[in-house]
């Protein structure tokens, strides 16, 4: 059940552990020195303030979201049932952290937005680098695997935060099938 939440995640760090008794034990913490102070983008605007607890109330596309990823038709269906909370900290430095709650367990990711790109894995579990940056008033990140190319951006609308993901799969049979997602989220 698990394994089909990544894709709502900035990233999905390596040796990460499952654990339901603490998030501590679940921080992969990567530091990056950045050159800049405050928050990189590409302008001097002023990001938009992602920080406090979302609470999903939408999910569009996601069953073929997650059939272009290889994910069972089973951990799809539970991942269907499912409206996870995220917890958001972003601080003026660029250090973002990304708390997932899904009932009992809990997924803690923590990186710095800007810097280079870091070895990581996909939602399918395929190796890749991924990055993670401001675009003006959007976060964006972009994982690169052998296979797999996910392009995700969270951005406000009014009260609600919007992260909306795409997915690309090559194949060398299949050819390429892409597939989007959209999920929107309240503060609580």
């Amino acid at each position: 059940m698990y394994f089909f939440f990544f894709f709502l995640m900035i990233r999905r760090p390596p040796r990460s552990t499952l654990s339901s008794s603490s998030a501590a034990s679940d921080v992969y913490k990567r530091q990056v020195s950045t050159q800049s102070t405050g928050r990189q983008g590409t302008s001097n605007m002023v990001q938009p303030n992602f920080n406090g607890r979302w609470k999903a109330t939408t999910k569009e596309g996601l069953d073929d979201f997650l059939t272009v990823m290889k994910i069972n038709m089973i951990k799809r269906k539970i991942a269907s049932m499912v409206y996870p909370t995220h917890v958001i900290e972003i601080d003026d430095h660029g250090n973002f952290k990304l708390q997932i709650e899904m009932g009992p367990i809990t997924k803690t990711t923590e990186c710095v937005i800007g810097g280079p790109a870091f070895e990581d894995e996909t939602p399918g579990g395929e190796k890749c680098t991924t990055s993670l940056a401001w675009e003006d008033e959007v976060l964006v990140v972009r994982m690169d695997g052998a296979k797999t190319t996910i392009f995700g951006r969270r951005w406000l609308e009014g009260e609600e935060m919007v992260a909306d993901m795409s997915v690309e799969r090559r194949g060398a049979n299949s050819g390429t099938k892409t597939a989007r997602q959209t999920m929107r989220f309240v503060r609580e």
